[in-house]
Parts: C-alpha cells; sequence; structure tokens
C-alpha cells in the first residue's frame, strides 16, 4: 500500500490513498475524526490518546523508560514521560518481584 512512500521522509502519518503527507494544519485530525466516527468511537479520542495509551502499555509491559523514550522521541529525563507513562498494578507487582528475588 505504502511502497512508494520515501523512507527518509519527514513525514511518519501519510495518507494511505495517495501515499503523501497529509494537507493543511489539520488534515491527519479531520482524517482521523472520521475514522473514529465510522468505527462507532466516543467523539472526545485524539489521536494523541493512542500515543498516551501506546507508552501506557509499554511501561505496565515492563519496558524501561529508556526503550519508552526510543519510540516516543522524548528525552529520558522529560518531565512530559509523567503523564504519558501511568504504571498499574501490574508494574508495582514487576518491581516487588525485582526485590523479592533470590540472586
Amino acid at each position: 500500500m505504502l511502497d512508494g512512500v520515501n523512507k527518509f521522509h519527514t513525514h511518519i502519518i501519510v495518507n494511505e490513498m495517495t501515499a503523501q503527507r497529509y494537507k493543511g494544519k489539520d488534515g491527519f485530525g479531520r482524517a482521523f475524526r472520521k475514522a473514529c466516527r465510522r468505527a462507532g468511537l466516543e467523539r472526545s479520542l485524539t489521536f494523541h490518546d493512542l500515543r498516551t495509551t501506546a507508552l501506557t502499555n509499554m511501561g505496565n509491559k515492563g519496558a524501561t523508560m529508556a526503550e519508552i523514550v526510543s519510540f516516543s522521541g522524548h528525552k529520558l529525563n522529560s518531565p512530559v514521560l509523567e503523564t504519558y507513562v501511568k504504571p498499574g498494578r501490574e508494574a508495582a507487582k514487576r518491581a516487588l518481584d525485582k526485590i523479592n528475588t533470590d540472586d
């Protein structure tokens, strides 16, 4: 589908029909909202929510901060990560398991 896309292009989200970047300030936003409506998803969902969910899921599955920032593009000490990465019970259990293991 996107075989013709320049692999070194600065835009990672492109229109799958044209293999070109979305036009205008909110071109992708409009397309994303339209896809959400078609899928029956709540109106307040944003593409940014998907990023937050992905980073949170990485943290919950045990990804290190270094691994997460290599994906997200943030700096390792970025306070923004506190907004995205919200470890749940599984992260707490993994931390407890680390101190309870016999070395």
